[in-house]
């Protein structure tokens, strides 16, 4: 602790064994101190800074807005809702229908189809899911070649007894044959301009041979375009792949 002598005007140390004294000796001046309690040894008070003053005075702020009620007119909109509910009046009902009477109409609006038996219920069925039957062959080409066809058409039925006959005269299958000939047409169509039905095609095909013998139906196809390119009408077409095959088979 610092004491400053009032005599001489030294300050001096004090150790803190001396605190309790109530004088002390001059160093200097030999003259008695007379000691007194040290501001310093007191507590500090706590000092309010100014953030802890402004957080208060918004705390207070806050708490008597909420405390006193507002005073302000209510909205036009709200007085409007209060003055309409006041207005409605209750709509006159008339007399009450029997339980039994309103089941049978409420039963009624949701199963219009049961009139006669109200009570009945309709046994529900679970939903099929439509599965479009698949064409044949026969019919797909038909289309192909005349538009639209009943099922019944009897160009159907024509174009099914050429793919039979076809299938056992050459090596590939219906499907195979089918795609060959619309084929064949499409080239006679857009590169040669020449119109052709698919069925005179197939039945020049089925004119060629005589026996069943496993020929291949693209290679003799494919020589009937040519022929047709090269200005043979289809007869002179079909004959003269039938003259070449005999030739062949040494007929």
């Amino acid at each position: 602790m610092k004491i400053k002598c009032p005599n001489c005007g030294k300050i001096q140390n004090i150790p803190d064994i001396y605190v309790n004294r109530k004088t002390v000796k001059c160093v200097e001046c030999k003259a008695e101190i007379p000691l007194t309690p040290s501001k310093s040894s007191f507590p500090k008070k706590p000092v309010l800074t100014g953030f802890a003053v402004f957080f208060g005075l918004l705390v207070l702020i806050i708490i008597l807005a909420i405390a006193i009620p507002s005073n302000e007119p209510e909205h036009s909109a709200t007085k409007q809702k209060k003055y309409n509910r006041k207005a409605v009046k209750p709509i006159p009902q008339g007399p009450k229908e029997p339980a039994s009477q309103q089941g049978y109409k409420e039963n009624h609006s949701r199963h219009p189809e049961s009139t006669s038996r109200p009570h009945a219920v309709k046994q529900q069925l679970p939903e099929q899911k439509y599965k479009p039957q698949k064409k044949s062959l026969a019919y797909m080409l038909a289309t192909i070649d005349k538009g639209y066809v009943s099922e019944g058409d009897t160009s159907i039925t024509r174009f099914r007894s050429l793919l039979n006959q076809l299938d056992r005269t050459y090596v590939e299958d219906q499907q195979t044959i089918a795609d060959m000939t619309v084929m064949a047409r499409k080239i006679l169509r857009d590169k040669y301009g020449i119109d052709e039905s698919l069925r005179n095609i197939m039945e020049g095909m089925n004119q060629i041979f005589y026996q069943h013998n496993g020929f291949q139906y693209a290679e003799y196809v494919t020589a009937y375009v040519q022929l047709r390119n090269a200005g043979k009408s289809h007869s002179e077409a079909v004959r003269g792949l039938s003259s070449l095959v005999q030739a062949l088979m040494g007929k």
